[in-house]
């Protein structure tokens, strides 16, 4: 029968050895490679995430020493958002805040006023009303009902 299927043939103790060796060592191999993979991923992330050196060295020491015990702890503890979302976040912010700053403009040439301006320096319209209290001495906006300072309403 081992003539015809030299495939069944029992293996020696020699080649099963060899066999088992030369598999331990792509084992071997592989894990030493994901180790190295995980350096490599843990230093790549942290730098993205930080720029504290001391965070930086204790996580890839943590990698190198201790890889697998080593990224679970290293998934509780590194900082949340990458510098990239930070510097977006940032940038929002600023746009959202410069959408909210309201400016101010002429109703009669449409040009930029300044919010303590009484008169547009451009073409002399009245931009704020005085208070109808003597001792008040105060300007309001044409949109309010009484004046802010003294509560005088507006005659209508």
């Amino acid at each position: 029968m081992g003539a015809y299927f030299p495939f069944l043939q029992i293996a020696s103790t020699t080649n099963l050895a060899s066999a088992l060796q030369v598999a331990g060592l792509f084992l071997a191999a592989y894990g030493l490679l994901l180790w190295l993979a995980v350096i490599v991923w843990v230093y790549r992330d942290i730098s993205s995430r930080t720029r504290d050196l001391l965070a930086r060295t204790s996580a890839i020491i943590w990698s190198i020493i201790c890889p697998f015990l080593g990224i679970p702890i290293y998934f509780v503890l590194r900082p949340r958002r990458s510098l990239l979302d930070e510097y977006e976040s940032s940038l929002t912010r600023e746009a959202i805040l410069a959408d909210l700053s309201v400016d101010i403009s002429c109703p009669d040439c449409s040009r930029l006023v300044s919010e303590e301006w009484t008169f547009c320096p451009f073409c002399q319209i009245e931009l704020k009303k005085k208070c109808l209290n003597p001792q008040c001495d105060s300007f309001m906006d044409f949109s309010w009902s009484a004046c802010a300072r003294c509560g005088t309403g507006v005659a209508s």
